[in-house]
Parts: C-alpha cells; structure tokens; sequence
C-alpha cells in the first residue's frame, strides 16, 4: 500500500505503524524493568533488558525501512535493513537466554510463582514462534493489512509475555 501526506510518500504505513507499536511497547517494558530491578538487577534481568532494548532499535529501523523506503538512497536502504537484523537477532537471542536462565526452576520453595513464570516462558515462545511462520509462510492477507502486520501483532503478545515472565521471576510484580 502506499500512502501521501503532504508530500511524505509512506510506503507501508499499516507495517511501519505495528513495527514502532512494538518499538513502543519493547521500549516500556525494557524501562520498566530496568527501573524495577535497580542498579544492581541480577544478570538475568539485564539479558531480559537488553533483549527488549534491542528489539525496539530493530523495529524502530524497520518501522522506518518500510514506511519511508520510497525516499531513501539503496545505501540508506542497506543500512536500515542490516540494522534491523542485527537488532532483532540480538534482541531474539538477549530474550531466549534470559528466558532459558528464567526458567530453571529456583529451588523447593513454593512453586507456583516458578509455575507462573513456565506458562508465561512457554506463551511468549509459542507467540514468537507463530509469529515467524506467519511472517514466513502466510500469503497477503490484504493489500493494507499484511502478514508483517499480522506477525507483528502475535509478536506484541509474545513481548507482553515475557515482560510477565521477567517481572514474575524476579518479584517485581509486573
């Protein structure tokens, strides 16, 4: 789909406007906890920081690859679309970790939060994982709602999902 407003060509507006939702919302939770967990947060938390830092810089590079790509140079073009793989993929391995580390179980004591946390872990993973396979294998849906667009909302419960999963884990209440 394509877009104008005065005079500023948006490619894809729906894609850019879901990609800096999740900027948005990976931002939040990477703020809030890094404001929750203190200056002295526990290793895991800052993965689960960073993970969430890094998929805001990759959607917000992408957000901006596919709604302003009409105006761009091929070299702003490469530029944007490396940064955004390299921030997602980052993001995706800072948040795996730390949900691997988060889910180790943390002893014999009560096991409900532990179990809490499980269920969030295995949310957020399924979310991710559908997510991709939209993304990968589902045709257009439309020609102003995408599978990106799809994908990227299934992805902001797979966020809110581990933001529960961070904040339960390290008794922050979120």
């Amino acid at each position: 789909m394509f877009l104008e407003t005065g005079g500023v060509a948006i490619s894809e507006p729906v894609t850019m406007l879901t990609d800096y939702m999740l900027l948005l919302q990976a931002w939040l939770y990477g703020r809030a906890l890094r404001r929750q967990g203190g200056e002295d947060a526990p290793e895991t938390l800052n993965k689960w920081i960073a993970g969430f830092y890094a998929v805001a810089v990759g959607a917000f590079a992408g957000g901006t690859l596919h709604g302003f790509q009409l105006m761009m140079s091929r070299s702003a073009l490469i530029f944007l679309l490396l940064a955004t793989v390299v921030a997602l993929t980052a993001g995706a391995f800072s948040l795996l970790e730390a949900g691997l580390e988060s889910a180790r179980q943390p002893g014999p004591s009560n096991p409900l939060p532990w179990m809490l946390v499980a269920r969030w872990l295995w949310t957020m993973a399924a979310a991710a994982a559908i997510a991709g396979l939209i993304a990968l294998a589902c045709p257009p849906l439309h020609e102003h709602f995408s599978q990106n667009d799809l994908a990227h909302i299934v992805l902001m419960l797979a966020l809110y999902s581990g933001y529960r999963a961070a904040s339960l884990r390290h008794g922050l209440g979120g």
